[in-house]
């Protein structure tokens, strides 16, 4: 998802959603800890193509459920199976190994149940590549851990077109054998508007939660739930409840959805943002090619400032809108800490091709 190609704006929303909460919650964890590494790849078979391969292993939060599916999509393709570049079935937790041939451009590295088992597990998290022009593979990899994935816990409410008329609602799920503490993160969407503004959460170890603080009305709120054991790992989660404040079914129906799709030579840097909450915006990934690449930045780069624009209290619709604004060509400041060290790069904005 950068942020001038939306296509793929909404099946990544609630993945922003989900990764925000390492930013909600302060540092990350040690299991969720990522690096960045390159690598050269030499041509492929077929031309224009570079050889990649990628090795590692998977595990699950809770009990065994192989086989699995290890799959290499475009990052204009979330999870699908049949657009996939690279399938692999995995039938045990040995190492193992994938390969492609692959153009030049952004990839992302999953593990996806198969259809008839997609009840049990969320896909793990997704791994990018980015290959330029000539060949120069650059890997965001979780090196120091199995790709896992977690249980889909059970929701029991509320969730879907629902209205509450409550100010304070209570939200509930169904336990999750092992967890002996959940973690709840709730955001309100305003209609016509790209993402949730702010959003907060709460802590509990009982199976469900009254939201401590008076709702908006005419909002859609989405909220998730996470099951953590006494260690604070996470078991299992659902991420994709939603329900609407009075008002809010009428309002986001008049509204329509957010005019997402970008034209082309639209201004354009090149990121996937993510929530960085009062951090900043967060770099999830850099396209192949971009203005972005160029100047430098990284995944896991939290962007401080643009153009001396402070960028902590801006939603990503916010940023969005930012950078569309500005004319191409132009070239614009961009602050940003890398690994807690204040760095800034000067980003000449493109237009989208």
């Amino acid at each position: 998802m950068s942020e001038n190609s939306p296509r793929v704006h909404t099946a990544l929303l609630w993945i922003a959603f989900i990764i925000s909460v390492a930013a909600v919650r302060g540092a990350p964890e040690a299991h969720f800890r990522s690096a960045d590494r390159t690598e050269q790849l030499a041509p492929g078979k077929k031309p224009g193509t570079f050889a990649f391969s990628y090795t590692n292993s998977v595990q699950f939060s809770q009990e065994r459920a192989f086989p699995v599916n290890v799959l290499i999509t475009s990052y204009l393709v979330v999870n699908d199976l049949t657009k996939a570049r690279s399938l692999v079935k995995v039938s045990d937790s040995s190492p193992f190994m994938i390969l492609a041939d692959l153009p030049p451009g952004g990839y992302w590295v999953s593990v996806q149940m198969p259809l008839e088992k997609n009840t049990l597990y969320w896909s793990s998290g997704l791994i990018s590549v980015l290959i330029d022009p000539h060949g120069l593979a650059t890997i965001h990899d979780p090196l120091i851990r199995p790709l896992t994935l977690k249980k889909k816990m059970t929701v029991d409410g509320p969730m879907g077109n629902v209205v509450m008329t409550d100010k304070r609602p209570v939200l509930k799920w169904e336990p999750l054998t092992g967890a002996t503490n959940y973690q709840v993160f709730w955001s309100a969407e305003e209609p016509g508007k790209p993402l949730p503004v702010g959003g907060n959460n709460a802590s509990t170890s009982d199976t469900q939660l009254t939201i401590p603080e008076d709702l908006l009305p005419g909002r859609r709120y989405q909220w998730s739930v996470f099951g953590k054991d006494a260690t604070g790992r996470e078991l299992g989660y659902w991420s994709a409840a939603f329900f609407y404040t009075p008002g809010g079914k009428e309002a986001f129906q008049k509204a329509g959805p957010w005019p997402t799709t970008a034209r082309k030579g639209a201004a354009y840097l090149g990121i996937s943002p993510r929530p960085g909450g009062s951090s900043g915006i967060v770099v999830m990934n850099v396209l192949a090619g971009s203005p972005a690449l160029a100047a430098g930045l990284k995944p896991n780069d939290v962007l401080t400032s643009f153009n001396d624009k402070q960028l902590n209290s801006l939603s990503i619709g916010q940023f969005v809108e930012l950078v569309r604004a500005q004319p191409i060509g132009s070239v614009v400041t961009i602050s940003y800490t890398r690994d807690g060290v204040a760095k800034s790069a000067q980003v000449t904005v493109a237009s989208m091709p």
